[in-house]
């Protein structure tokens, strides 16, 4: 077996704003955690004008046989 590493995208709900972000990717996290997934890096995206999280980028290693 090897480890790989792949991305997912986390984005709220098209009528969530603010820390709805927050919901989605703990959601995101958790699904990610049963599949034994090893998460690397988290980077969050943001508006420029109000710094609002629009996105979060997750980045785990997961097994492949």
């Amino acid at each position: 077996m090897s480890r790989i590493l792949q991305v997912k995208q986390v984005f709220p709900n098209n009528n969530w704003k603010g820390d709805f972000i927050e919901e989605r990717l703990n959601v995101s996290l958790n699904e990610l955690s049963a599949e034994n997934a090893e998460i690397n890096k988290i980077t969050y995206i943001t508006n420029a004008r109000s710094g609002e999280i629009t996105t979060a980028i997750v980045e785990y290693y997961k097994e492949v046989e």
